[in-house]
């Protein structure tokens, strides 16, 4: 009696677990995202020359229908219905992780489509382009200098480059040449202050009280 009990809990016992094992695979759900690349990685990748496209050849590509390649606008709905250069799309940076985003960048991929992505400046391209590529979409690359400088270099190619450099990430002053010289002017003052005359300190002598009283 005592064994036929065991066996009856013994089969309890192993068809809960097993509902168990089948409730988890049920339920156990894979990462929305997958990501190919890392930080670092990215970065590197973000630095090729061949991952950009210079406003130049920006220009040149927007003079000829071409359906190899498609214009991502990023920036808000607002600029766009103002202006968008060539054929665009627009998919605010808010958007780019939405499912319809998704199946469109799944879908340029596959049928070997380059994606030009761009905001108005291309600091606003940097982020989305770092993401989608660590996400594995390697057919994308970043316009340089955005709506912005491309709308001025249309208006007026001669005087463009004096009025708005498209390089944001380039300093305009030279931190390093900067640096140098305050350091110089430190160690030179250091150095004055060093060699000055020290003044010694004269002791005063205690007034001693006269001897006697009142």
């Amino acid at each position: 009696m005592k064994e036929l009990t065991r066996t009856r809990r013994l089969i309890i016992i192993t068809t809960i677990f097993v509902l168990i094992l089948i409730v988890g695979f049920l339920t156990f759900s894979k990462p929305a995202f997958e990501y190919h690349l890392t930080p670092g990685e990215t970065l590197i990748e973000l630095s090729r020359v061949e991952n950009l496209i210079a406003p130049d050849a920006m220009i040149n590509l927007l003079e000829i229908s071409d359906s190899s390649y498609l214009l991502i606008d990023l920036r808000n709905p607002y600029d766009y219905i103002k202006g968008y250069l060539g054929e665009a799309i627009n998919i605010p940076v808010s958007d780019i992780l939405a499912d319809e985003s998704i199946s469109l960048f799944e879908e340029l991929k596959e049928n070997n489509i380059l994606v030009i992505l761009y905001g108005k400046d291309q600091m606003e391209a940097n982020g989305p382009w770092m993401l989608l590529t660590q996400l594995g979409y390697d057919n994308m690359k970043i316009l340089l200098g955005g709506y912005n400088y491309i709308s001025l270099l249309k208006e007026d190619s001669a005087n463009a480059s004096e009025k708005i450099e498209y390089q944001i990430e380039m300093p305009i002053a030279n931190f390093a040449e900067v640096l140098n010289y305050t350091s110089s002017k430190v160690d030179k003052n250091s150095k004055n202050n060093y060699n000055s005359k020290q003044i010694t300190p004269v002791k005063r002598k205690k007034k001693t009280t006269a001897a006697g009283g009142c």
